[in-house]
């Protein structure tokens, strides 16, 4: 009770073991039970590395067009590090990104939309 554990990769979810049952329905969070017979919360979302995955597989195809291939790594940390630098533009240029690449029921979703804008 009151544990949970968190799953990121291409999607993504978070399971808590509940101390007392929901007083009212939240459409967002499924009950299962733990194999203790625990009641426990969990919530789904089906986008999160998708489109974080497809970004740096063009920016290493790039690279190595350039001829200065970059391991999956060192870019995946490169852009991490860049995300929380002090001069980041918090408004990234006026340019959105909506990584919907399938439907997600939390966003009312019913498929995928995935679209880059400025």
């Amino acid at each position: 009770v009151r544990t949970g554990n968190v799953s990121a990769g291409t999607s993504i979810f978070a399971m808590v073991v509940l101390e007392h049952k929901l007083k009212a329905l939240h459409p967002e969070v499924d009950l299962v039970t733990t194999p203790s017979g625990d009641l426990a919360g969990m919530s789904h979302a089906n986008n999160f590395t998708s489109d974080l995955n497809a970004w740096v597989g063009l920016f290493g195809q790039f690279a190595a067009a350039m001829g200065t291939p970059i391991d999956a790594g060192t870019l995946y940390g490169t852009l991490f590090r860049s995300s929380i630098a002090d001069d980041v533009d918090s408004n990234c240029g006026g340019l959105i990104n909506y990584p919907f690449r399938s439907g997600e029921f939390l966003a009312g979703l019913p498929e995928g939309r995935p679209l880059f804008v400025r």
